[in-house]
Order: structure tokens, then C-alpha cells, then sequence
């Protein structure tokens, strides 16, 4: 590292209005900031030769994932009969909620999110959530066991997936969570009024919509879990969040943490994609080892992520601001909905 030198020598003391570039020494007298500096995985990224989760070399007898996604966006499941697919040359195994010998959630910060699949009797959360996985010698033969997976639905529901959906089915969940700067309760009166001018301020109200945008990472999510003979479940996974893959695996399988080993090549591109979107991936993954107690690769194909991961939610964002004849905002409240199913 460089010297650190102090404030005063080391930053221009300027007026900055983001135009203007800040210089920081570096130890050889050059500035690091604003300037073009190489990734240190440059030369491997672009010829092509660094390798990711879904380059990994998988051992003898490894198995191939495919998701059976839900063809219910809002219903019960009933039952997922994967006899037929159980037949079909090199399948091994149709995995199911079932067969997680612990907990069937992820979790983050310590709170539940989803379950990692639908359970019998649960109720799917969005068309394409994962249902069952099917597992394969060869990922040929698992793309074409998941054709043949019966899944029975009962109970089945419209989707909701707009916020006028949301509002007349009052679906709409609250989280407890504000940002606030100051305090606005003094003009409480003033911005809840209808078209009010109050003490030379005027009330503007809006609503300002902002679309839903997927992260398309350029890897895919992807996992490979290897079990190890002593309980050891050793788990690749393109993550953001490897202490919640970690939480979370070992909870799926119920064993301590101490035999959940999480390991990360490189992300692939993440951008907030897989910082817990990832996990019941490598959930899935860590199970259906496990059950067959055989390393297991799970890479989604970009139509399944697209499907299943989801991405940045839709927006609405409902605004009271209240501001003087000079257009000096004096407060301003915002209520934000978040489209996230």
C-alpha cells in the first residue's frame, strides 16, 4: 500500500461539484482516483480462461439438476408424481420438498423468506417457483425427466400481480421500515389536505412509477454440493452471501454449521442478484446430495433464472411535498410500493 498521507496533502481542497477529479496519492506520486487501473483478473476474465461455479470439474458419479418449476402462480400443490420421469434412461431421482431432512426455508438476517421448494400442501408463491428438481447422469436426460413430472394443483387462485390487484384482493403487506430525515409532523395536517395552500406553501402530489429490471448476471445462478463420507457437505455456489448460504444449508440438511462448507470461485456478475437470490439454489443442491449421496450440479439455463430469481421489484412511489413561492421544499412524504411476488 501507499502512503497515507494527510488530508491536507493528499486531496486538492476544491469546490467539488462532481466534475472534478480528486487526486490521492498512491506512493509513487501518481493519482489512483478517476484513473483507468486494470482488474487484477483482467488478463483471466478475458481470455477466457478464468473459471466459475458452473466450470467447476465434477467428480465421479456426479448428478445433473433440472428444475420442475410450478405451472401455478397462486395455488395448493397437491401432489408431484415423478414415476414416469424416474424411468426415463440416466434419471436417478425426482427430488421433492420432502426429501430436505430439515428446515424447507431460506432465511436472511434471520428472518424467513420463501420456502427453497413448494412443499405438499403449501401453496406456490409465483408461476415458476421450483416444485421438484430432477436429477440426471447427464443434464440431456434431466431436461427431459422434468417433461414428464406430474404436478397437481388444487385450490387454484388468479395471480395477483399488479398493485390494483394487490389493493382490491388487500393483499398488500406492510413493512415496518422509514427513512426519515428531520421531522415533517408539524406540516402533518398540511400534507394530508387536498389542494391546500397553507402559510405560502403549496401541496404538490404525484405518483411516480418505476419498472421492474432483471440483474442478468452473466453466469447464471449455479451450484455444484459434494458430500463428503464424514457428513461434510461442501457446497460451490455463485453467491453474494455466503454466510446466509451457509446458515441456510446447514439448516435444510439439519447439521451443525460445522459440516456446511461454502466455497466461491467468482460471481459471474451479482449485482445484487445473488446476494440471497442464490440460496435455495445451493439449498437445492446440498439436498439433492444428500438424498443420493452423489455431488450434484445445478446451473439454470437463462430462461429458468429469469423465472425463478426474478429481479429488481416494480415501484410506485406516492409523494406529498410541500414547498414555498420560491420553490424551497419545507417537507416532503413518500410512501413507496414494492411489486414483490
Amino acid at each position: 500500500m501507499g502512503k497515507v498521507l494527510p488530508v491536507d496533502e493528499s486531496t486538492e481542497q476544491l469546490e467539488r461539484d462532481g466534475r472534478e477529479k480528486t487526486r490521492r496519492a498512491d506512493g509513487k506520486g501518481g493519482a489512483v482516483l478517476w484513473q483507468p487501473l486494470p482488474k487484477p483478473d483482467a488478463h483471466l476474465v478475458s481470455s477466457g480462461e478464468a473459471r466459475y461455479t458452473g466450470d467447476v470439474h465434477v467428480g465421479k458419479g456426479a448428478l445433473y439438476g433440472v428444475y420442475v418449476g410450478s405451472d401455478q402462480g397462486n395455488a395448493r400443490l397437491v401432489a408431484v408424481d415423478g414415476s414416469a420421469a424416474e424411468r426415463v434412461e440416466g434419471v436417478v431421482k425426482v427430488v421433492t420438498a420432502a426429501d430436505i431432512p430439515g428446515t424447507n426455508i431460506f432465511s436472511l438476517f434471520g428472518k424467513p423468506l420463501m420456502e427453497v421448494m413448494v412443499p405438499i400442501g403449501g401453496r406456490s408463491k409465483y408461476f415458476g417457483q421450483p416444485a421438484a428438481l430432477a436429477l440426471g447422469t447427464t443434464s440431456a436426460a434431466a431436461e427431459q425427466a422434468i417433461k414428464l413430472v406430474k404436478l397437481t394443483w388444487d385450490d387454484v387462485k388468479p395471480p395477483v400481480v399488479t398493485l390494483a390487484q394487490a389493493r382490491a384482493a388487500s393483499t398488500l403487506t406492510p413493512i415496518p421500515m422509514e427513512a426519515k430525515k428531520g421531522d415533517v409532523s408539524q406540516f402533518d395536517d398540511l400534507l394530508a389536505a387536498e389542494g391546500s395552500k397553507e402559510g405560502g406553501l403549496h401541496v404538490l402530489r404525484g405518483v411516480v412509477e418505476c419498472g421492474s429490471q432483471l440483474h442478468f448476471y452473466m453466469e447464471p445462478q449455479a451450484a455444484y454440493a459434494v458430500p463428503d463420507e464424514d457428513g461434510t457437505m461442501t457446497v460451490w455456489s455463485s453467491t453474494q452471501g455466503p454466510q446466509y448460504t451457509h446458515a441456510s444449508v446447514a439448516s435444510a440438511l439439519n447439521v451443525p454449521h460445522n459440516k456446511v462448507n461454502i466455497r466461491i470461485r467468482r460471481l459471474g456478475g451479482g449485482f445484487g442478484g445473488k446476494a440471497f437470490l442464490s440460496i435455495p439454489h445451493a439449498v437445492n443442491a446440498a439436498v439433492a446430495a444428500k438424498a443420493t449421496n452423489r455431488p450434484v450440479r445445478l446451473v439454470l439455463n437463462r430462461n429458468q433464472d429469469c423465472a425463478m430469481t426474478g429481479g429488481r421489484e416494480e415501484m410506485e412511489f406516492e409523494y406529498a411535498v410541500a414547498v414555498d413561492e420560491k420553490g424551497r421544499i419545507h417537507a416532503l412524504r413518500a410512501t413507496i410500493h414494492a411489486i414483490t411476488g
